[in-house]
């Protein structure tokens, strides 16, 4: 990790995955980035979780203007997903254009397929 911030200077783009939670090197990465990228589901549990992140990331430093939001595991209803960017624009973030959709596979073809 710490050999992948030193070489951030002479690279266009570098994509790294933090983990999930404050730790010392998700802050190190994160004071180092032009942008964090946070992912988060639809689900109130794992909105409130995100933005608890961010505003412990913000608190020990990181610029709030650094941190966006990506929509992840996105079902059909628009109405949950506008939801979702209300509340962490609410919070005070950015919300990236577009999300992630969740890819369930119908019932049948699940069971075909020997998934369950």
């Amino acid at each position: 990790m710490e050999q992948a911030i030193r070489s951030a200077g002479q690279l266009d783009l570098m994509i790294l995955d933090a983990p999930p939670n404050s730790t010392a090197a998700t802050l190190r990465i994160t004071r180092a980035a032009d942008i964090v990228i946070l992912p988060t589901g639809l689900s109130l549990d794992d909105l409130q979780l995100s933005v608890l992140l961010a505003h412990e990331l913000v608190k020990k430093g990181v610029a709030k203007v650094k941190i966006a939001f990506a929509l992840c595991r996105v079902g059909d209803s628009h109405i949950e997903v506008q939801e979702a960017q209300a509340y962490l624009m609410e919070a005070g973030y950015r919300v990236l254009y577009g999300s992630i959709r969740e890819n369930r596979l119908p019932s049948r073809q699940r069971r075909r397929l020997g998934a369950h």
